[in-house]
C-alpha cells in the first residue's frame, strides 16, 4: 500500500539522517583533537585511529545493503535501527529495540521478493481450492432477488388467473419473464499476521485468502479485497493489502511475502474494516477473517464489536487456522476451523451455509 511505503520510507529517510548527524559529529570530535597538542594529539590519534576505519565500515556497510537481497536489507536495516533507534525513541515513547525490529519487519514486508517459481507454486496450491471454493462462496454471497415484471401483452404462457380481463379488452393476459437481480457484494478478507501464528499457519492463511479473492473475483456482481493486522504501528490496525475490486493475480508476491510480528490488535483492524464498508456502496457486506483467534484486546472489548456489525447490518464470519481461540466470542457459531488446506472448501461452504440460516431467521 501507498501509504506503507510512504511511511517506511520516512522511517528509513529518519535513521539515515541521524547516521550522518552521527558521521558529522564524529568528524569535529576528530578536528578539535588534532587541534591539541603535540602530545595529546598524538594520544588522540593513537586513540582514535580506528575512527575512520569505522566510518568507512558504516559506508561499505549502507553500499552492502543496497547490493544485497531485500532478506538481508531486513536483517542489516535492523542492526542499523538498533543503534540508531536510542537516539529517538523518546518522540515516539517506545523502546529503541521495539522500534527497530518492527521497522525491520515492514522493510521486510515491503521488499520481499520472491522467486517467479515461488510465486507460482503459491498461486498453485491456492488456484487448486477454488473450485471446491466456488460453490460455497457463491451461495454465501450472490444471493438473488425474484422480480416479477408483471403482464405483457404478447408471451407463449397465458395468465389464466388475469383472462378476465379480456371483458375491458385489456390483453395484458399473458406472463412475462421474471427477473432474478443478483445483490452487489463486498467481501471484505481480513487477514491474521500477528506474531501468535507460526510460520506454517501463516502459509496456510495466506495461501487461504489468495484463494478466496482469485473465486470471488470470478463472481458477477462481486467485489472483494484484502487487509491484513497488525499494521505498521499501533495507531493503524490494519494495512490494505488487495484494494476494493483488484485482480489478485498481480498481488500473489505481495501476499505470499507477508511476514509474522507483533500482537493482535483484533478489534481495532474490525473497526478500520467497518469504517470502510460504511463509505462502499453495495446490497451486501461481508467480513471473512482468517485468524488464529488469538486477540491482544480485552473479551468486553471484543463483545462489545459485536453489536456494531449487528447494528450496520454487516454479516461476519471468520476460518479458524487449527484452533477457534477466542472466535466464539464475537462470531458465536459463524466460523470453522481448518486443520489443512484440503479442508477449507468444506469450511467454506458450512460457514455459507451457517450465514445463510442467520439470513433467514432474520
Amino acid at each position: 500500500a501507498a501509504d506503507t511505503t510512504h511511511k517506511i520510507g520516512e522511517l528509513a529517510q529518519k535513521l539515515l539522517d541521524l547516521y550522518e548527524t552521527d558521521k558529522k559529529e564524529r568528524a569535529e570530535e576528530k578536528k578539535s583533537d588534532s587541534a591539541r597538542s603535540s602530545k595529546e594529539a598524538g594520544k588522540s590519534g593513537a586513540q582514535n585511529s580506528d575512527k575512520p576505519k569505522s566510518g568507512k565500515h558504516k559506508d561499505l556497510q549502507l553500499i552492502e545493503v543496497i547490493e544485497d537481497t531485500p532478506l538481508d536489507i531486513s536483517r542489516k536495516f535492523k542492526q542499523l535501527a538498533v543503534k540508531s533507534a536510542e537516539k529517538f525513541s523518546t518522540e515516539h515513547k517506545r523502546p529503541a529495540i521495539v522500534l527497530a525490529n518492527e521497522s525491520a519487519a515492514r522493510i521486510k514486508d515491503t521488499l520481499r521478493s520472491s522467486s517467479p517459481e515461488s510465486t507460482n507454486l503459491f498461486r498453485q496450491k491456492a488456484l487448486g481450492l477454488t473450485q471446491g471454493l466456488r460453490r460455497g462462496l457463491e451461495s454465501l454471497v450472490q444471493t438473488r432477488s425474484m422480480q416479477n415484471l408483471g403482464n405483457g401483452r404478447n408471451g407463449r404462457r397465458l395468465d389464466f388467473g388475469n383472462l378476465n380481463k379480456l371483458s375491458t379488452w385489456d390483453m395484458h393476459i399473458f406472463r412475462s419473464p421474471i427477473l432474478f437481480k443478483s445483490k452487489r457484494t463486498i467481501v471484505h478478507i481480513l487477514l491474521d499476521r500477528s506474531g501468535s501464528m507460526t510460520k506454517d499457519d501463516a502459509q496456510m492463511a495466506k495461501i487461504a485468502a489468495y484463494a478466496l479473492l482469485v473465486t470471488l473475483d470470478r463472481i458477477p456482481q462481486t467485489k472483494a479485497q484484502l487487509s491484513a493486522f497488525p499494521a505498521i504501528d499501533r495507531d493503524t490496525g490494519r494495512i490494505t493489502v488487495v484494494p476494493l475490486g483488484e485482480k489478485p493475480r498481480t498481488f500473489a508476491s505481495i501476499i505470499q511475502g507477508l511476514s509474522t510480528f507483533g500482537f493482535t490488535p483484533f478489534v481495532t483492524a474490525m473497526e478500520e474494516v467497518r469504517s470502510v464498508l460504511a463509505t462502499q456502496q453495495a446490497d451486501k457486506k461481508i467480513v471473512l477473517v482468517i485468524t488464529d483467534g488469538i486477540f491482544s484486546e480485552a473479551d468486553s472489548e471484543v463483545e462489545k464489536l459485536r453489536a456494531s456489525f449487528d447494528k450496520d447490518g454487516i454479516k461476519t464470519g471468520a476460518i479458524g487456522i487449527r484452533a477457534e481461540g477466542n472466535l466464539p466470542m464475537f462470531f458465536g457459531k459463524n466460523f470453522e476451523c481448518v486443520e489443512s488446506l484440503s479442508r477449507l472448501p468444506g469450511a467454506v461452504f458450512s460457514l455459507a451455509k451457517k450465514l445463510m440460516l442467520e439470513d433467514c431467521a432474520a
